[in-house]
């Protein structure tokens, strides 16, 4: 195995592919506190040369496939996630162009032109994907139940790989009320509630990048 190291700026991180968190990976665990000191320490503090830890990935089978993400998924779950609570504080405020860029580091096209999540996860489908990555309305409840019978999928998401249809959407309940759980606590969108004075900066990508 040839192990290489490079050093990215986050932007630079979220444009070089997409990522999938595979299922033998925990789920998204970080809490309120986790979240503000990752916040605090990467944004507030204002550190060009912070450096928010490692992330591990391998290739897949897959020539334009995704790499796998095996160390990290928190923070780069995270990092996720605040972008998209800036992206939407930003459309809230009326500056949509700036946090339709913003969303340019959650959602591009690929090779083949598709628009696909640059964070691919199936640890928490369909709720990451839905109800942030996506700009724009969640899908309520009913309409995505409807489509999960008709043998549709969310964009950016996987299928759950299982033995029958209906048993692999049981394996995901836990992860479902985990993440929903967050979500009712203000945990999962916590940047969402209150970006802080780093908002403006953190939406501009030249900015994104000194952070690294």
């Amino acid at each position: 195995m040839e192990i290489k190291p490079t050093d990215l700026t986050v932007k630079q991180l979220l444009d070089s592919g997409f990522y999938k968190i595979p299922r033998f990976q925990r789920p998204y665990s970080w809490d309120r506190e986790n979240v503000e000191d990752f916040w605090n320490d990467a944004v507030v503090a204002d550190d060009a040369g912070y450096f928010i830890g490692s992330f591990v990935v391998y290739k897949g089978t897959e020539a334009y496939g995704p790499l796998y993400l095996v160390d990290g998924q928190q923070r780069f779950t995270t990092i996720t996630i605040l972008l998209a609570a800036v992206r939407d504080a930003l459309d809230a405020r009326g500056f949509k162009p700036q946090a339709t860029g913003v969303q340019q580091l959650i959602e591009r096209s690929d090779i083949n032109a598709v628009r696909q999540f640059v964070l691919q996860t199936e640890t928490s489908y369909p709720y990451l994907q839905e109800h942030i990555q996506k700009y724009g309305p969640a899908e309520t409840s009913r309409a995505h139940g409807r489509r999960r019978r008709r043998g549709e999928r969310a964009k950016g998401s996987v299928p759950v790989p299982s033995r029958t249809g209906r048993r692999g959407c049981r394996g995901h309940r836990s992860e479902h009320q985990h993440f929903g759980q967050q979500e009712r606590e203000g945990k999962a969108r916590l940047a969402c509630a209150r970006p802080g004075p780093g908002l403006a900066a953190a939406a501009d990508t030249d900015s994104a990048e000194q952070r690294g």
